[in-house]
């Protein structure tokens, strides 16, 4: 039987031209994953061809686990020492500038509202919102280093720091009134 067909000039014509073009689409390297896609997408040729991904997966498919559990190892890791830092920091702040617990809570609030990466920086700007209360008196005496104020009952004070001398002869005069000399 002879396999010998006959076709017009024309239609070889275009017949070539649809080859070539296959050729040139099928060696494009972007337009090669369309058409091996397209190919894979039709029942007829699922299972017969094979794509270059296909022939490749047995050995990338490893790979990519072991690239994974690496980018995982790797994150881990660099967590732990953003945590070592960031710890480090909070343990400084505690010591130097006698921060609570509660105190380094705040702080580490503060960094992620107002996004601010710098611990003592965040620290700072706690401080400038949050200034120290002025300490309490205790109630006992008075609150003034003017020792002539109004505690200062029989103007003694007063009398000390005018004329000193005229304090002790005052004083001297008193207590030799008292005992009768």
């Amino acid at each position: 039987m002879d396999d010998t067909v006959e076709v017009s000039a024309a239609h070889l014509q275009q017949l070539q031209q649809a080859y070539a073009l296959q050729e040139k689409l099928f060696n494009n390297k972007e337009s090669k994953k369309f058409w091996e896609k397209s190919i894979k997408s039709h029942p007829e040729f699922k299972d017969r061809y094979q794509t270059v991904e296909d022939i490749a997966e047995p050995v990338l498919s490893p790979m990519r686990d072991e690239l994974k559990e690496l980018k995982e190892k790797l994150k881990a890791r660099e967590e732990k020492e953003s945590d070592d830092h960031y710890n480090q920091i909070f343990k400084k702040l505690s010591k130097e500038r006698g921060y609570t617990d509660e105190g380094i809570e705040q702080i580490k609030r503060v960094m992620v509202d107002k996004n601010i990466a710098d611990a003592e920086a965040a620290a700072d700007h706690w401080e400038r919102k949050n200034p120290a209360k002025p300490a309490e008196s205790s109630g006992y005496g008075t609150q003034s280093w003017n020792f002539t104020d109004g505690a200062d009952k029989d103007g003694d004070a007063k009398g000390w720091f005018n004329n000193a001398e005229a304090m002790i002869d005052r004083i001297a005069t008193e207590e030799f009134s008292k005992t009768g000399r």
